[in-house]
């Protein structure tokens, strides 16, 4: 294909475009091919077939460039320049060449601008692969309508695989919806429980707090197939799940809200408590989140380490600081940790090369952390914001949290005293 595509660009010729099609929607796209100079490294080629005549201009979005990244550095645009494909004059032909290491995993679409009109993103029509491959079982908030879309994404050879299927014959654990009404926040939301697959007359078991429900009942995403995998594995130990999502338009919340600790704390693990065997002990209870919720994983850590003795903080949004632009904060939470030490907490953080200034501030919480005696394991992968990386992340940062738990021994059922909300 990419001999078929360096005839479009030397010729320019329509016909030539019209073969390059034909083998697109054959052999799919993008092309991948290992570079001649370096076998770690691949050059991944991406095409896209413009609408109309009146495209002046195609965006990768989510391109597998970063701030560090050599072809950043070199375009006096950086990421915005480095993102623009190229077009070959008088075809429908847009294309450009990315070198990238073997661990990109990454989901993208392409973006095209009109004479000043920039139109919604599309996904790769050659690449069947999309990411979630399947709308979720439950319906989302309207914020997260797009979510439930699937958007085109590329996996190299060495990057982190999907979420294995559980063999059939295994034990597996029951996912249940609930809502939870607080009194303490004056509102209700809808709370996902996971239960391990142990008997009735089981002691307390470890209780991992999750933030963004819905997200993690997303086909790959999927919070029971992740756990299904990691407890009949022995990866981790039997434990209960409580996956939150906030109410709409509630995300505010978790933007290092002390209210919403306490209604974490003093509300939502007693409520799991009065129905499960879960412990009240903090070195068995983990609190996970991503982005704005591995702010907050962090930060209800810090104010209730009593609560919460283990932390995966997945691409946290440590930028925040109060009353500034989305975005723009100088990290209060480095500040709180540095100058208001706490009780040693276990962390495991991780950041996307492809998410930009959020590595350098996950770089600097780390240090913060290592300097206050908090025990922390830390991971960069190649990708971006995107449950496609914090997935497969999760089931690597999981077993650390929790090294050393006690475990029950796994067959049985657990029941709830509560029923299931059908939503």
């Amino acid at each position: 294909m990419l001999d078929a595509l360096a005839e479009v660009v030397r010729t320019g010729h329509p016909a030539a475009a019209e073969r390059l099609w034909a083998l697109a929607r054959e052999h799919g796209t993008p092309v991948v091919r290992i570079a001649a100079a370096d076998p770690l490294t691949h050059e991944v080629t991406y095409l896209w077939r413009s609408s109309g005549p009146d495209v002046t201009a195609v965006r990768l979005r989510g391109a597998p460039v970063w701030h560090e990244d050599d072809e950043v550095l070199r375009d006096p645009d950086g990421i915005a320049g480095a993102a623009r494909l190229h077009h070959v004059a008088g075809t429908d032909v847009w294309w450009r060449t990315y070198r990238a290491r073997g661990d990109l995993r990454a989901t993208y679409s392409f973006v095209e601008r009109c004479h000043g009109e920039v139109r919604d993103p599309a996904p790769d029509p050659f690449n069947p692969r999309r990411w979630p491959a399947a709308p979720s079982p439950y319906p989302p908030l309207p914020e997260f309508a797009r979510d439930n879309e699937g958007t085109s994404y590329v996996a190299l050879p060495d990057a982190d695989p999907d979420l294995p299927a559980v063999h059939q014959a295994a034990a597996r654990g029951a996912l249940a919806l609930h809502t939870v009404t607080s009194r303490v926040l004056g509102n209700r939301r809808r709370v996902w429980v996971w239960t391990p697959p142990v008997s009735a007359d089981t002691e307390a078991l470890p209780l991992l707090l999750l933030h963004d429900g819905w997200h993690w009942t997303l086909p790959g995403a999927s919070v029971a197939q992740l756990m299904d995998h990691l407890v009949t594995t022995g990866a981790v130990p039997p434990m209960v799940v409580i996956a939150q999502e906030s109410p709409p338009g509630g995300r505010a919340e978790l933007a290092c809200d002390p209210a919403f600790v306490d209604f974490l704390t003093d509300e939502l693990l007693p409520w799991a408590r009065d129905r499960w065997p879960v412990t009240a002990h903090a070195e068995r209870t983990a609190i996970a989140g991503q982005s704005l919720g591995g702010l907050n994983a962090a930060f209800a850590a810090h104010r209730r380490p009593d609560v919460f003795g283990a932390v995966v903080a997945q691409s946290g949004s440590f930028w925040w600081a109060p009353s500034t632009p989305y975005g723009h904060g100088a990290g209060d939470l480095m500040r709180q940790y540095a100058e208001e030490p706490r009780p040693s907490v276990r962390f495991a953080l991780s950041v996307g090369l492809l998410e930009g200034r959020m590595v350098g501030l996950s770089r600097h919480l780390r240090d913060v952390l290592v300097a206050g005696g908090h025990d922390v394991s830390y991971r960069e992968f190649l990708g971006g914001h995107s449950w496609l990386s914090w997935a497969p992340d999760l089931a690597r940062a999981l077993p650390v949290v929790t090294a050393g738990w006690a475990r029950a021994t796994v067959g049985g059922a657990l029941k709830s005293s509560d029923s299931v909300v059908s939503m």
